[in-house]
């Protein structure tokens, strides 16, 4: 439902003239816009990316830029945990400073030719484990760095900050350093390029919640409670199947060699043994799995096309208010 939203559309958008013109030239430029959008760049491909983000983590972010080399737009979806923003931060467009963390290669670092790349810059910001360097080197380990973020443990990795600030006349300035030596400037600072004076950033949440950066859930996250009460009843299930699948037996009597008891067909067993009755289930665990399913269903708002496979004849009445319930959250999302 999200890549057709993004995709499935005749035109990726309407444009309105702000001035009277032939309608055929506002159809000429909306079809054109899309052409270059879908034929003409990686968009089809990271919204994919995008939209899964959204979904696992509850927060998708796109990076939209210009490259130049290719005089093109280009896309790039953003894994969440790589965009830190002060935790009051209620969007892009409001936010104090917005840090794109981009761990790349140092390969990849050196063959992108935007960095400064000398021996003593690369020393300084490529992962490993740094020297013992006295006092620098305990101010160091009293940071609080994170793994991927801060600090990579890879000698061939190098962790690049992207900063977007606010300059004193309201424009948008972008630092770019390295957590591992902030006083190194990797790129020259410039103001952010582009008409919109905004950062090259777009989100999507999938939650509506109380308009928080880091409040939104993603649908691993709604149903993980049920993910997880699910598997301790497919567990017991298990477990009951074990104990009732391998019976047991009682014995009037001892039994001198119970070792060389074996159970096979057509194999004769000493006097006075019998089966012990297990006693059956207390509880229908297909029916408690079912049950769980449908409740985490409703959670997040998917149609249970299983109620036509029921015993109990459904109508198609029954069945469009159903899907015309789910689709309004969906709408609502969209």
């Amino acid at each position: 439902a999200f890549f057709q939203q993004s995709m499935g559309l005749d035109v990726l958008a309407t444009f309105v003239p702000m001035r009277t013109q032939l309608s055929a030239y506002t159809t000429a430029a909306e079809q054109w816009f899309s052409y270059k959008l879908n034929e003409k760049s990686n968009y089809a491909i990271e919204v994919m990316s995008w939209i899964d983000h959204m979904l696992v983590s509850g927060h998708g972010v796109l990076k939209v830029f210009w490259n130049p080399d290719k005089k093109q737009v280009e896309f790039q979806s953003v894994d969440p945990i790589y965009m830190v923003v002060p935790p009051w931060t209620k969007n892009i467009e409001t936010a104090d400073r917005v840090c794109h963390v981009i761990p790349m290669s140092l390969e990849s670092y050196k063959r992108a030719g935007i960095y400064k790349d000398d021996k003593k810059t690369l020393d300084a910001i490529r992962g490993g484990q740094s020297e013992d360097g006295g006092i620098l080197a305990d101010l160091k380990n009293n940071k609080e760095i994170r793994e991927g973020l801060t600090y990579s443990d890879d000698k061939e990795q190098v962790i690049v900050w992207e900063v977007y600030t606010r300059d004193s006349e309201g424009d948008w300035v972008m630092e770019c350093f390295s957590p591992q030596a902030p006083d190194i400037k990797l790129r020259k600072e410039m103001k952010v390029p582009y008409d919109h004076g905004l950062p090259p950033f777009v989100s999507a949440k999938y939650e509506i919640t109380d308009g928080g950066w880091y409040s939104p859930r993603g649908v691993c996250e709604m149903l993980g409670p049920f993910e997880a009460a699910l598997c301790k009843t497919w567990n017991e299930k298990m477990d009951a199947a074990t104990l009732l699948n391998q019976p047991m037996f009682r014995a009037e009597r001892d039994l001198p060699n119970s070792v060389n008891l074996r159970m096979k067909p057509a194999q004769i067993l000493p006097f006075g043994i019998a089966p012990v009755q297990m006693p059956s289930t207390p509880i229908d665990f297909d029916n408690e799995m079912a049950q769980t399913q449908a409740v985490a269903e409703q959670r997040v708002t998917v149609p249970d096309y299983g109620i036509m496979a029921d015993r109990d004849r459904r109508t198609a009445t029954e069945i469009e208010s159903i899907n015309a319930q789910a689709q309004q959250n969906m709408d609502l999302r969209l």
